[in-house]
C-alpha cells in the first residue's frame, strides 16, 4: 500500500464522527491507569515493605480485585481511626463496583456512530423483568453516549484518585519505598 493510500485512510479516520469519543476513551484509559497506580501506592504504604523487589513481585502478581481486598484488610490493621477506615471502605466499594463496571463498559462495549450520534452497544444478554412482570431476555442494549458523559466519568476518576491521595496523607503513609536497613534483622 502506498504512502498516499495510507494517508488517505488516516485522514478518513481523523474525520470520523467518533474521533472525539476515541480521544475521550483514551483519556479514560490513562486516568484509570493513574487510579490503579495510586491504589498501588496506598497498598505499598499500608504494607510498609522495605524491599523494592518484594513490593514489585507482590504488586505485579495481583489483579485489581486482589489489591482492593488487600487494601481493605491492611487498611483495617493500620487505620489511624475508624472514620478513616469507613472512608476507605466507601471509596474502594465505589471504585470496585461503579467505577470499574463503567470503565469496563466503556472499554469493552462496541462503539458505533452515525453522522451526528455515537452509540455504545453492549452485547451481553440479560434476563429482565419488565413492567409486565414476565421475564424477558434483552440480547443487546444500544445507548447513545455523549462526549459530556465520558468527560463526567473522567471527573469521577480524578475525584477518586484525589480521595486516595487524601487517605494516604491523612494516615501519614509513605509515598515511596524506604531504604532497607543497613543491618538486616536477626532471625530466630
Amino acid at each position: 500500500m502506498s504512502d498516499d493510500a495510507l494517508q488517505d485512510i488516516l485522514d478518513q479516520l481523523e474525520a470520523l464522527p467518533m474521533r472525539k469519543h476515541a480521544t475521550e476513551l483514551g483519556m479514560i484509559s490513562i486516568l484509570w491507569s493513574r487510579l490503579e497506580l495510586q491504589l498501588d501506592i496506598l497498598l505499598l504504604g499500608l504494607m510498609q515493605l522495605r524491599e523494592p523487589e518484594a513490593a514489585s513481585i507482590i504488586l505485579g502478581s495481583m489483579d485489581l480485585k486482589n489489591k482492593i481486598s488487600a487494601i481493605l484488610a491492611m487498611g483495617f490493621v493500620r487505620k489511624p481511626n475508624d472514620r478513616w477506615y469507613s472512608d476507605l471502605k466507601k471509596l474502594l466499594d465505589e471504585i470496585n463496583t461503579d467505577l470499574r463496571n463503567k470503565r469496563n463498559r466503556y472499554m469493552h462495549d462496541y462503539w458505533l456512530g452515525s453522522e451526528d450520534k455515537v452509540f455504545r452497544l453492549n452485547m451481553a444478554p440479560k434476563v429482565k423483568r419488565p413492567q409486565s412482570r414476565e421475564f424477558a431476555i434483552e440480547y443487546h442494549k444500544a445507548e447513545e453516549t455523549a462526549i459530556g458523559t465520558l468527560k463526567a466519568f473522567q471527573i469521577q476518576l480524578l475525584a477518586a484518585a484525589g480521595k486516595i491521595m487524601s487517605l494516604i496523607s491523612e494516615a501519614k503513609l509513605p509515598y515511596e519505598l524506604n531504604e532497607p536497613p543497613s543491618d538486616p534483622p536477626e532471625t530466630k
